[in-house]
């Protein structure tokens, strides 16, 4: 990390004291995600194309 880098990162800190208070917790979540995904890849639960696509919109309710 470049020295204005992590000024920047301690002045956001300071500024946006909540977003850091729970930043442990949303890493371990973003973790489990990640785990999550990696055993999905390995066991072959894919989709990609329109399959995806569909699967997106229904989700997220994306418009078509």
């Amino acid at each position: 990390m470049t020295r204005e880098q992590a000024a920047v990162y301690r002045k956001a800190e300071r500024e946006c004291r909540m977003v850091f208070e729970n930043r442990e917790a949303r890493l371990a979540w973003e973790r489990e995600r990640l785990a999550e995904a990696e055993d999905d890849i390995a066991n072959g639960r894919v989709i990609s194309g329109d399959e995806a696509l569909a699967w997106l919109r229904k989700e997220a309710a994306w418009p078509a």
